[in-house]
């Protein structure tokens, strides 16, 4: 989209030109977040983004409104862009963010308009899939819907961690992450996620930034494990603490680490830096928020007492052109049909209704997805049907057919395309981080 646009009254839509604009959109955004929360600022954050060492982002990512009128910047977001993969198949993610508008100026369109320079931006960058976390409802109003797990995971009390004992030797030490280590925790992070569904890509200029970045409300301190000094694991804990309490976002071990063994010895450093951080707060436990399923949470829960969260929140996702995307997963799709045993090897039509919206069709010769488009409704018989927001939870692996089923009723399918479509998007978890 051609920026700058005029949006009327002295509104000025715009891309972010120099450092001076970036230090007006921090006044904007400190200005609107400590409304909430007088503690919080994001100049830290917004300078990593923009002072040209981002693997990703630069300051023309961010999107301004302008009052040309009075002089101030009024509403602001930025574009954060990554690689995530979809069973092993990468592709491009466009992650809105630091999304703020000055209260006086809110319900006018201007987020909106934003949005919209944004989404023909990811378009015109090969940004298939946009991605954003935040305020509940308010996404879905720009073609959202939540489709990934954002924050599951369970919360533990701090008392519970007991120091080593004096004649006792703990079986791994734990240090710093350091650049030096980043092949190796790639190839741990690697290993952890092969059973997940959608991953989070972060190749070595990314985990370069995020060990070695500015520390800000965003970016999180990592650690080693280590055995005899070799690296057999990492954890991290967010530099920030978050709704009043430290966070911990990744546990990551080699395959042949017992949790039972390692878990002890991260927990006493974890706790070791929570004391170390934050003197004057009294923090009463900690938050771990590791996705749907973690290898850790069994002994987290059972020895530690941690407490599962049973309501996590969500990533909302965007999808604007669905049968492309399935296009390009096709292989995965796939992979995953010739799991199935009830369909491998299916030949034959699914057509799935979106209601008022295009539909999807995809053909099948011997197990092979031949083709994907876009149907009218009316075109030929349907098979199954969606709300169009709603196919992509099942899409993402995020809820299975008969858990939509279940909470739509306007979801439905034939016996045939029940089956295929259980097999074609198996409920499965993922793990995908904000990368900011």
């Amino acid at each position: 989209m051609n920026l700058p646009r005029d949006l009327g009254d002295g509104l000025i839509l715009r891309r972010a030109e120099n450092q001076e604009d970036i230090e007006r959109i921090i006044e904007l955004d400190n200005a609107v977040v400590q409304i909430e929360d007088p503690g919080d600022d994001v100049s830290g954050w917004i300078h990593s983004m923009t002072d040209g060492k981002h693997p990703t982002t630069t300051l023309q990512d961010f999107y301004l409104v302008e009052d040309t009128a009075k002089d101030r910047f009024v509403s602001s977001l930025c574009l954060i862009p990554q690689t995530w993969t979809y069973g092993g198949i990468p592709f491009g993610v466009g992650r809105p963010e630091i999304v703020m508008t000055l209260p006086d100026y809110r319900r006018r369109g201007l987020v909106r308009a934003q949005f919209e320079a944004l989404h023909a931006d990811c378009a015109a960058r090969g940004l298939v899939v946009q991605g954003i976390t935040g305020i509940p409802y308010f996404y879905r109003l720009f073609d959202y819907e939540y489709a990934l797990t954002l924050s599951a995971g369970c919360d533990l009390p701090l008392g519970v961690i007991t120091n080593l004992k004096e004649d006792a030797e703990a079986p791994f030490a734990v240090r710093p992450l350091v650049e030096a280590d980043i092949p190796t925790a790639m190839v741990l992070a690697a290993a952890s996620a092969c059973d997940k569904l959608v991953v989070s890509v972060s190749d070595e200029a990314i985990w370069r930034h995020v060990i070695g970045g500015a520390r800000h409300i965003a970016s999180e301190s990592f650690y080693a494990l280590t055995e005899h000094g070799r690296m057999v694991g990492y954890f991290n804990v967010g530099d920030m603490t978050w709704f009043g309490e430290p966070v911990v976002h990744e546990i990551v071990l080699a395959g042949d680490v017992p949790c039972t063994a390692a878990i002890p010895c991260m927990l006493r450093e974890l706790k070791r830096q929570i004391e170390t951080r934050w003197p004057d707060k009294d923090l009463t436990r900690v938050q771990f928020e590791m996705g749907d399923e973690h290898p850790a949470y069994p002994v987290l829960t059972s020895v530690y007492q941690a407490r599962q969260r049973e309501l996590p929140y969500a990533w909302y996702i965007r999808v604007p052109d669905v049968p492309g995307f399935v296009r390009h997963i096709a292989p995965a799709l796939e992979k995953h049909l010739a799991a199935g045993p009830t369909v491998a090897g299916y030949s034959g039509e699914v057509n799935i209704g979106f209601y008022r919206r295009p539909g999807l069709g995809l053909k099948f010769e011997a197990g092979k997805l031949t083709e994907v488009k876009a149907i009218a409704v009316t075109e030929q018989e349907i098979q199954a049907a969606f709300p169009p927001l709603v196919f992509l939870k099942l899409l993402f692996g995020y809820r299975s057919f008969d858990e939509l089923k279940y909470s739509f009723p306007d979801v439905w399918a034939n016996a045939e395309a029940r089956l295929v479509l259980g097999a074609l998007f198996p409920k499965q978890p993922s793990w995908v981080r904000m990368l900011g």
